[in-house]
């Protein structure tokens, strides 16, 4: 259960993000950013890449948060 009850938080973090909160898009990056630096790390075996490629990756969602659908 404990599973579903994160899902609703992350779908309430969009959002709030998505309605300018940048406290709930920063929860969304705390949550997802070690992850996704790892699976980008693990592609590219360059730190210094992995780095500025998850950076990339959250600006870019963070610019398409207008564009998500309201009904996730």
């Amino acid at each position: 259960m404990e599973g579903f009850a994160l899902a609703l938080d992350e779908k309430s973090w969009v959002v709030r993000a998505r309605e300018g909160d940048a406290a709930a898009f920063e929860a969304i990056y705390n949550r997802y950013e070690r992850r996704l630096y790892a699976f980008i790390y693990r592609l590219m075996g360059n730190p210094e890449d992995a780095y500025d490629l998850t950076q990339d990756t959250f600006v870019k969602a963070y610019g398409a948060l207008p564009r998500t659908a309201p009904d996730l």
